[in-house]
Formats: C-alpha cells, sequence, structure tokens
C-alpha cells in the first residue's frame, strides 16, 4: 500500500471493541463482538487524505501477518 499510495495520513491500531457504528460495519461483520474472542482481535487502518478524498484501509492478521481486511474510499464531505 505505502508503494502506491505513500505514507498514510493517518496510522493506528484498536481493538475490535474499542470501535462502533456504520463505519466499522466491515470490521464488525467480520468480528462480530457477540463472540468474546473477537473483542480483543487487533486492528490497523490507515488513512489517506487527497484533496477531497479519503481513503480509509483497515488490516487483520489472521494467521500472523498483516493483510488488508476491506478499505472504503469517500469525498471528505461523506459524515458517518
Amino acid at each position: 500500500m505505502q508503494t502506491r499510495f505513500g505514507q498514510p495520513s493517518q496510522r493506528e491500531t484498536f481493538r475490535v471493541e474499542e470501535r462502533g457504528g456504520e463505519f466499522y460495519a466491515t470490521v464488525h461483520s467480520a468480528y462480530p463482538t457477540t463472540d468474546r474472542n473477537n473483542r480483543d482481535v487487533p486492528i490497523q487502518e490507515w488513512t489517506w487524505i487527497s484533496g477531497e478524498c479519503i481513503l480509509t484501509v483497515w488490516f487483520h492478521r489472521p494467521a500472523g501477518v498483516w493483510i488488508a481486511l476491506d478499505d472504503i474510499s469517500r469525498n471528505e464531505r461523506v459524515a458517518f
């Protein structure tokens, strides 16, 4: 990702249970918190901003290697 887009504007790691709402629907679909084992799953969130476009990619580590789980691209005027 960094080769294609450069360094992300924002980068953070969180546990699945720490985030909620529509913006994180994909994360919660992959790791529903109704299963207690999913609550502590680490997720990395990388965000790139270019003009009015915002790209966010979520990474997870199902087999010990960080891989992309999903992404969302949106206009800066879109609010969640």
